[in-house]
Formats: structure tokens, sequence, C-alpha cells
């Protein structure tokens, strides 16, 4: 094995943790210590897999937020989303003026 710096170099306390426990007061403690370990690292797993399903929960409300924006700006994409009747009527509530560049509308706002 070629080292390349001091962290490749074996240390003594990693050669301990790799010998054989030489007797069964060893064996058995540090298997309790890898017991511990295990079921500390499957509820840390358990936890990030959690996070994980929420983060891509909350990922997946962004972009359908995004995507209905998008169809709000530019309806004349293909994939514009319609407004429902129960709503309350139409996304925007302006009337179009002439079309300037494919895609885009000039609307009037009335404050």
């Amino acid at each position: 094995m070629k080292r390349k710096s001091i962290r490749d170099l074996p240390s003594l306390a990693g050669a301990y943790r790799r010998t054989k426990p030489s007797t069964r007061e060893q064996a058995s403690t540090e298997l309790a210590r890898m017991e511990h370990e295990r079921a500390r690292l499957e509820h840390e797993l358990g936890i990030c897999t959690a996070h994980q399903k929420r983060a891509m929960a909350r990922l997946q409300g962004v972009n359908n937020r995004i995507a209905t924006l998008k169809a709000i700006i530019d309806p004349l994409s293909g994939s514009a989303a319609q407004p429902d009747a129960a709503s309350g009527g139409s996304l925007l509530d302006a009337q179009p003026v002439k079309d300037t560049k494919p895609g885009w509308r000039e609307v009037t706002l009335e404050y």
C-alpha cells in the first residue's frame, strides 16, 4: 500500500481496534459496544430517511407551485393551468390589449 500522507500511517489505536480480543470479557464488552453503535446508526439512518422524505414532499410542492406560476405568467406555453369555477374567477383579472411578442401579452391593471 502506497502511503500518501501521515493520515495513511497505521496508528497504535487503530492497530488495537483491529486485533482480536484476547479474553471472553473483552469480546463481550466489544460486542455490547458494537450492538449499541449499530442501534445508534440505525436510529440516525431512520431520522435521515424521514428528513429525506419530508424534503422530497416539500420539493414536489415547490415544483408544483413553480409550474402553476409559470402557467400564470405565460398562459400560451401550452401547459396553462385553467382556473376553477369554484375558486371565484380567473387567475388574472385583466384584459389583454395586444400581442407584443409571441407568448407575451400586455395587460392593463386598474387600481
